[in-house]
């Protein structure tokens, strides 16, 4: 029961990187996480304020000051969940003809085809494609609904050289993705 489980989450996380990105009034893609990510944080969120809920309430502490320590490490963790899911509401990637653009909660950044050197991967907070450019650096979830059409779209204007690493990260999810089918 529960490798079906895992297996069909898998294939659902992994499916979102291959399904086709949407797009806005201009044409643009557009790339966003997938609302699994939302999801997650609210629940954490939940979680946490239940755990706090029962940290103020019961007294299940031998030492006095016990329940302090207890109570700020879960308020930091319902912090780190709302600033994940600020940042998962937030974000938004478009890639037009000449640019691309990915907006967080604390700004945009905008890179220029043209002045993109490459186009790497890191696997850092669930795996990135990392657009490097002499103007900065811009990061795109590889999970993110669409990324793996927006990486065909960055071949097709850059060259395959330059996308080397992503493209090769993209098959390896296929691989993965046929594997649990």
């Amino acid at each position: 029961m529960y490798l079906f489980l895992g297996r069909l989450l898998g294939r659902k996380l992994l499916r979102t990187t291959f399904l086709p990105a949407k797009r806005g009034l201009a044409g643009e893609m557009i790339l966003r996480r997938p609302g699994f990510w939302s999801l997650m944080c609210i629940i954490g969120c939940l979680a946490g304020g239940v755990l706090l809920y029962f940290l103020f309430t019961e007294n299940i502490f031998d030492q006095p000051g016990e329940e302090v320590i207890y109570r700020n490490a879960v308020m930091g963790i319902i912090l780190l969940f709302l600033f994940m899911w600020l940042e998962c509401l937030s974000y938004k990637a478009s890639a037009t003809d000449s640019f691309v653009a990915v907006r967080h909660w604390y700004g945009t950044k905008t890179i220029h085809y043209h002045n993109i050197t490459s186009v790497e991967h890191t696997r850092f907070f669930g795996g990135q494609f990392v657009v490097l450019s002499n103007q900065g650096v811009v990061r795109v979830p590889d999970g993110a609904v669409g990324s793996a059409e927006f990486i065909q779209h960055l071949c097709k204007e850059l060259g395959e050289e330059h996308c080397v690493n992503a493209l090769k990260v993209l098959e390896e999810k296929k691989t993965q993705l046929q594997q649990l089918s």
